[in-house]
């Protein structure tokens, strides 16, 4: 069953969520963040059965809003970790790999630098940076008629299963476009209705300027069999300096953070059992309606920032240390 929410006027949506259905009653609690662009905006629920409109029985529904200052107050509320999960006895996290950007150039023993279309914008060698300070600048910029943005990622380079996966980052000031710190399979489009043998985890999606973090998985391609489950998280400030973005990914669980709090929890897919690349990416699209604006409405130039990439595999405690774990500083 797929849930749908949409504003009716300005046809922003709310919420796309595909869950697993039975014959029982089940209940089902959808979180998501409401802002009217347009007056006279209703929210519109739609449910979709196999693929097509069908009546259906809602029981118990209740609607609660919540301001801003609430939002805040239940976000504190949820789990947090001291900067890694806590392990059991004999268990430690292993540094496996990483970048903290330092130098002035980007390490491409680590990273390929993506160049080429994809959506309206160019992916471009000029639009990846090292400001020399030990930071990664993501930028996005126009020449002429054109806009350019930047991709990186470690395919053929680092491909990685299972472990604690984390990145510090600075979010960009403008719309119409939108960061992401991603981990993707080559098996992502295998149609078989599993994502274990490869699975598009998406760690954080930032589109728009509101404090609402997207997470998500896909698998069966892209396709008319494409699946997918994800939540919006809120993060009170996330647009203001740096934040960290995690994920602890083990053989039965994906495990969500922000600064280190936990904001969702799935096996949506089976979860995936196979290596997986690291991607950053900034991304656009010209068409209006798009869920981070168009990018022919942005303000442009703008970048976005990342201090560290950082994945760590948990190990028996008496496993011979490979690298030194880095310190909190940075």
């Amino acid at each position: 069953m797929r849930v749908r929410l949409a504003t009716t006027v300005s046809g922003t949506v709310l919420l796309n969520r595909e869950i697993s259905t039975t014959e029982t009653w089940e209940h089902l609690e959808f979180s998501v963040s409401v802002k009217w662009p347009k007056p006279g905006d209703t929210i519109r629920c739609q449910l979709r059965f196999a693929g097509s409109a069908q009546p259906f029985e809602i029981g118990g529904l209740d609607l609660v809003f919540f301001s801003e200052k609430q939002l805040g107050a239940l976000a504190a509320q949820r789990p947090r970790i001291d900067r890694l999960p806590p392990v059991t006895p004999g268990k430690r996290w292993d540094l496996v790999w990483s970048d903290e950007f330092d130098g002035t150039n980007v390490d491409e023993t680590k990273w390929n630098i993506v160049e080429g279309k994809r959506n309206d914008v160019i992916r471009s060698r000029k639009a990846v940076s090292l400001d020399g300070q030990g930071h990664l600048i993501m930028s996005i910029f126009k020449e002429g008629s054109k806009s350019y943005d930047g991709w990186v990622d470690t395919k053929g380079k680092f491909e990685h299963r299972f472990g604690y996966y984390t990145a510090r980052i600075k979010l960009q000031t403008s719309t119409g476009h939108w960061s992401a710190f991603w981990l993707q399979t080559p098996a992502t489009t295998n149609v078989d209705g599993s994502g274990r043998d490869g699975s598009e985890i998406d760690i954080m999606e930032k589109p728009g300027l509101s404090e609402v973090v997207n997470h998500a998985i896909h698998w069966d391609g892209y396709g008319k069999d494409h699946k997918s489950e994800g939540v919006r998280s809120v993060n009170p400030g996330v647009t203001n300096g740096w934040h960290t973005f995690s994920l602890w990914w083990t053989d039965k669980v994906y495990v969500f953070y922000v600064d280190d709090y936990e904001v969702w929890r799935t096996q949506a897919g089976g979860v995936c059992q196979v290596p997986a690349e690291l991607r950053l990416t900034d991304e656009a699209s010209a068409k209006e309606g798009n869920w981070a604006g168009s990018v022919l409405t942005a303000s442009l130039p703008d970048a976005w920032y990342v201090d560290y990439v950082r994945v760590f595999d948990l190990v028996d405690e008496k496993k011979q240390a490979d690298s030194k774990e880095p310190t909190h500083g940075k």
